[in-house]
């Protein structure tokens, strides 16, 4: 019993000293894919990214070097995996040696204040700014997300307050893409002379948009996909896609900017061809203005009750219809 114990012994101080994951060296034995599943960055990236944090920022102390802390988090954000399994994966002994975090009281007022009716739970909002190419100007928030902070009455709060010195670098005239749910605060983003374009609503009585609305909606739509793609990007960093404990609430604004700046800096802009802009905006418009072919074969047909629908499969239904390049999807 005695040798078994010590063997015991033996391997645990083995796995102290050779960690599951060990993050010190700048080469390490692990393929670029398993490296970027757990941290979200390749090793060069990682390695990068460690460079340009200063020592006296992020100092060595017995249990971790920087390199670890930075990898720590970085695998915290991509997994959302638990303070214990990190534990494990780092042989660190104690949880409350991985968590940096002071406690924070949990109270009935806060938890009104983040419950959201539209998604029937407790949630922040942070705020994304992004440019049509997909870059991410600004990261602000997180919000209480009651229902006096919706994302015009948010939107408000940071062109009146400044926030970021949104208003210095934004210009009169600046176009702003919004959803639907900025509606309430287009007049306020108009008073500060910036033109705003929102996807159209449907009127009182009305069961269907007309041509131009349809239109005018995609116009946006051409443009805004890239803030929705923005967003699936952070939303691949699992820590933002799970429950938070309230402790950590004080630090997902800084989690949040973080995962934003790594985005920026290590993954490509979506739109980076421009070229070909202004021909694909004018092919745009001038189909726009062409007659809705369908649209007016199916009110002919009405007139003389002759619509009629029937279920089709779609491999009899256009056998030779084309097959799109990526670039041809973009038209």
């Amino acid at each position: 019993m005695k040798e078994e114990l010590q063997t015991k012994d033996s391997k645990i101080d083995e796995l102290k000293q050779n960690p599951l994951l060990n993050f010190d060296d700048n080469d390490i034995n692990m393929s670029d894919t398993s490296f970027k599943a757990l941290t979200g960055l390749n090793q060069d990236q990682f390695n990068d990214l460690c460079s340009h944090i200063p020592a006296s920022a992020l100092r060595h102390t017995d249990i971790r070097s920087p390199r670890t802390a930075i990898a720590c988090l970085l695998i915290k954000l991509r997994l959302g995996v638990s303070h214990q399994t990190l534990c494990t994966l780092f042989s660190i002994e104690d949880v409350r040696k991985m968590s940096r975090i002071l406690d924070s009281a949990s109270n009935n007022l806060l938890q009104r204040r983040t419950y959201s009716l539209h998604k029937g739970k407790p949630l922040v909002k942070p705020m994304m700014v992004v440019a049509s190419d997909g870059y991410i100007i600004s990261a602000i928030g997180p919000f209480l997300a009651d229902r006096t902070n919706n994302d015009a009455e948010i939107t408000k709060n940071i062109i009146y307050n400044n926030k970021e010195g949104i208003t210095d670098w934004l210009r009169s005239e600046d176009l702003i893409i919004v959803d639907r749910g900025f509606r309430d605060c287009v007049k306020d983003l108009e008073n500060f002379g910036y033109k705003v374009k929102m996807p159209c609503f449907l009127k009182k009585g009305q069961s269907q948009f007309t041509t131009n609305e349809v239109h005018q909606t995609r116009f946006i739509t051409k443009i805004r996909w890239v803030v929705e793609s923005a967003n699936g990007r952070v939303k691949q960093w699992q820590f933002f896609n799970k429950t938070i404990p309230n402790s950590m609430i004080e630090k997902i604004g800084d989690y949040f900017q973080i995962v934003c700046a790594i985005i920026n800096c290590y993954r490509p802009c979506f739109i980076q061809d421009t070229s070909r802009d202004n021909e694909i905006a004018q092919k745009m418009l001038k189909l726009a203005d062409e007659t809705n072919k369908i649209k007016k074969f199916v009110e002919n047909k009405k007139k003389y009750n002759k619509v009629s629908w029937t279920a089709k499969e779609a491999n009899d239904a256009a056998l030779d219809f084309p097959k799109m390049d990526f670039n041809e999807l973009q038209e």
